[in-house]
This record gives C-alpha cells, sequence and structure tokens, in this order.
C-alpha cells in the first residue's frame, strides 16, 4: 500500500474510536443532566495515545486528559525504536553488572 494511502488508513482507523467517545461521553452528559460536569479522559498504553489525541481533537469535550506509559514520542522517527531498552538496560547496569550481562545476553535469545 502506498505511504500515503497506509497513513490515511492509520489516521481514519483513529478518528473513529475518538469520535465514538466523543458521541458516548456527550450523550451521557446529557442524559444524566451533568452537562456542566468536567470530563478528564485516563488511559495507559494506547489507551493513553487516545487520551492524549482526545483531549487535542475535542477540547470542548475534555477538561484534560492524563496519558500513562502512552508511546506518542515513538511515532514519526522522534525517539528510536529501541530508546526504552537501553535506558532499563542502564539502570540495570547501575544496579547489577552481572544482571545487566544476563539481561544483555537474552536480547539474543529473543530475537531468535
Amino acid at each position: 500500500m502506498p505511504y500515503r494511502m497506509q497513513l490515511f488508513v492509520d489516521i481514519s482507523t483513529l478518528l473513529k474510536p475518538l469520535a465514538d467517545y466523543a458521541g458516548i461521553l456527550l450523550h451521557i452528559k446529557k442524559n444524566l443532566s451533568a452537562e456542566m460536569s468536567p470530563i478528564i479522559v485516563v488511559g495507559a498504553s494506547y489507551g493513553g495515545m487516545l487520551a492524549a489525541w482526545f483531549r487535542l481533537k475535542y477540547p470542548h469535550i475534555a477538561l484534560g486528559a492524563v496519558a500513562s506509559s502512552a508511546p506518542i514520542l515513538y511515532f514519526d522517527n522522534i525517539t528510536p525504536s529501541n530508546a526504552y531498552y537501553d535506558l532499563v538496560s542502564k539502570d540495570f547496569r547501575e544496579g547489577s553488572e552481572s544482571c545487566y550481562k544476563t539481561i544483555k545476553q537474552s536480547w539474543a535469545e529473543i530475537d531468535k
């Protein structure tokens, strides 16, 4: 699939759940007579990305967003794909050189 078409498919699959959430939240607020109640969207990992993107797309619906462990910066080559593993390995090395060596050896096994 051409890059531009793949990008469109990726974006369109993201916009659908965001629009669904917006509709559900507005419906709930209306049916509970809670139009003035603020909404904070929360998520972790993929849900965290959705929470952050929801806040950007629908700032009139969500007062804020909490995006825990959301790998948002892993898009568009902003962050190297192995950055997390490098950081974790560095932490283990500071704790124990033998632990670090064991973990480093495990990467080769995982790659098999």
